[in-house]
Parts: C-alpha cells; structure tokens; sequence
C-alpha cells in the first residue's frame, strides 16, 4: 500500500513539474543563436554582396520561422534544407549574380557602370520574449540612381509569431475615440519631425494622396520604440529618401492589443 502511494506521489509530482516547466516556456525563450555568414563577388561590371545573421539553434518553431521570413526576403524559392546554412546563402548569392549579369549585357560592353546588390539582414535586438531581424538593401541597376530600404521583422520566441500591423487594438484605435491618439497621428507627428515640417498642411502637400495610410512593411519592436518603415516612393516622392520613424513605447502602447504588450512587458 506504502508503494502505491509513494509511486502516485511520484507521477502527481511528474504531472505537475511538467504542468509548472510548460507554462514557463509558453511565454520566454533563451537566446538564440546567429552564425554570421557573408559572401561577395566585385568585377568591372557588378558588385554582390549578401551578409546574413542565420539563425542556427533555439526554439525550432522560431528558428524556422525566421529562416522562412530571410528566404522569402529574397524570393521565397530556396527549396533545399534551411539547417545548410551555405547552401541557402550560395543560392540566393548566384541568383542575384546571374541577374547582375543579365543586366550588364543590357548596357553592352563598353559601359563603364557598376551594377550593384548589397544585402544585410542582421538580428538587432532581442529580449527574453521576442526577437528583431532588420534587413538593409541597396541596389543600382542602371539610369538615374540606385534604391535603397530598410525594414524589419519580430518574432514572438514562444510560437514564431510574426507581428503585424493586427498589433494595434481596433477597438482603440479609432478617430471616434478621442481619449488617445490614433496610429496616424504618431506616424504623421513623427514624419513631420523627422522630415522638419511645421505644419500638417505641408506634411499633406507631399504626400502622394494627402492622407497616410499604414506601410505594407510590418512594424517591429526595437530598444527604444516601433519602427515604421515605408519603401520609398510609396507616400512621397524618392527626393525626401525612405520615411522610416521610431514610435516611442510610451506613446503607442495605448494602442496595442493585450498580446501584443505582454511581449513588451
């Protein structure tokens, strides 16, 4: 009778360890781990160059995930094994070559232009509850002058989950609701900032449609705030460059969903 209880015992002990061990885990993981791997060809003709911080080892749902997102910020076509780390960063290197390649013959041989592809996309923040990857791209492919962009993505390291604009709280969010400021305030408030504009009559006169709307890039979660990036040409004109904005915490917090601050917390 002692050792049926005693081997209860054991298995509620057991039952309850693992009860107490997963919800430990459901909210927080430990860092991953990033291989900096990189890889450039120079010629008379073209410049390549691609630098990755390719993530190795951590939750396997998260890793996926990111390697997934860093594939389809190429082309999504890689269709080998993520865990070959070269053989993912040779494959969109050579596709990018051949392009630059194509594009050279376009311009003949007695062109003296450098066709150019710089690609970065580097971890650049993490906490115990989620991660930031930020890519940086520049290209020039003949005319007038090159492209750049930045953006980024976070990771929920729980699940993998990928944060969107569905951060915001519609509820909240809203132009009826006057007790706080709207998303497009703080994005409009911080591009008058950063581009030196007084007034919103100025901000409108430059903008494509005279009304902003969300960018088509994710937000994503830094040190010091969300980051707001649009591509360039998509609300104003190339000559003001990428409107890009850092939304402090303490302003668009009011707006975010439950979920969305229990990663910030």
């Amino acid at each position: 009778m002692k050792k049926l209880f005693f081997l209860t015992l054991i298995g509620i002990l057991v039952i309850f360890t693992s009860s107490c061990s997963d919800k430990t885990n459901s909210g927080s993981t430990g860092n991953i781990s990033v291989e900096n791997i990189s890889i450039k060809d120079s010629t008379k003709s073209y410049i390549c160059s691609i630098e990755l911080d390719y993530p190795t080892k951590g939750n396997k749902i998260l890793i996926h995930r990111i390697q997934e997102w860093i594939s389809e910020s190429f082309d999504g076509t890689f269709a080998g094994n993520f865990s070959d780390k070269d053989a993912f960063i040779k494959y969109y290197f050579n596709k990018n070559v051949e392009d630059l390649k194509e594009l050279s013959k376009d311009y003949g041989t007695l062109s003296d232009m450098t066709l150019e592809t710089r690609i970065s996309i580097k971890k650049i923040y993490e906490t115990p509850k989620y991660v930031t990857y930020e890519l940086y791209m520049s290209s020039y492919s003949g005319g007038a002058h090159g492209t750049y962009e930045t953006h980024g993505a976070s990771f929920r390291k729980s699940d993998g989950r990928l944060f969107n604009w569905d951060i915001l709280n519609n509820s909240i969010n809203s132009e009826d609701n006057k007790d706080v400021a709207n998303i497009n305030d703080l994005i409009s408030d911080a591009l008058k900032q950063e581009f030196k504009i007084r007034t919103s009559e100025e901000f409108e006169e430059i903008l494509f449609n005279n009304y902003l709307e969300l960018p088509d890039n994710p937000p994503y979660f830094t040190k010091d705030g969300v980051v707001v990036a649009y591509s360039l040409y998509e609300i104003m004109a190339y000559a003001y460059g990428q409107p890009i904005v850092t939304i402090p915490y303490s302003k668009i917090k009011p707006l975010l969903t439950t979920s969305a601050k229990e990663v910030l917390e």
